[in-house]
């Protein structure tokens, strides 16, 4: 309707991720620690789990009684991302791609990191920002 907000269609995929790639870094305040955190708790609590449910247990070296306690983990987390897509007007098989959703995350989430670290800059519409001046800028905004 009139007044509402207005959402540009992204082409895709590849596309969203580039995009994601100029923000992510400013959303952690520019600090790779937090990255750092942000990989060892997701890949911990949301990739591990299925992964290593599946996962050979030659690769793995996990028995038998540790596989089945990441898959039921795995099972809980795909029952409650179905729930949320669900509640969310999507497809309830959409919860299944929840690890791949998170794994895609981290990925942008370095992307941008090491985009930013390596080149010492950040760019957003064409317009190239020294990384020095942002950290400098979002302390003088902590400090506030």
């Amino acid at each position: 309707g009139e007044g509402g907000a207005v959402a540009k269609r992204i082409g895709s995929l590849g596309a969203m991720l580039r995009g994601l790639v100029k923000n992510v870094f400013a959303g952690i305040d520019y600090r790779s620690s937090v990255a750092g955190a942000a990989t060892l708790v997701l890949g911990a609590t949301c990739i591990a789990p299925p992964a290593l449910a599946v996962a050979p247990s030659t690769a793995t070296g996990l028995d038998q009684g540790t596989r089945i306690l990441f898959g039921a983990t795995a099972l809980l987390q795909a029952a409650g991302s179905a729930s949320s897509a669900r509640r969310a007007g999507l497809s309830p098989l959409a919860g299944l791609f929840f690890p791949v959703g998170v794994t895609l995350f981290l990925f942008v989430l370095w992307r941008s990191t090491l985009t930013a670290l390596v080149t010492r800059r950040v760019t957003w519409r064409d317009t190239a920002y020294d990384l020095g001046d942002l950290v400098e800028f979002n302390r003088a905004q902590a400090r506030r």
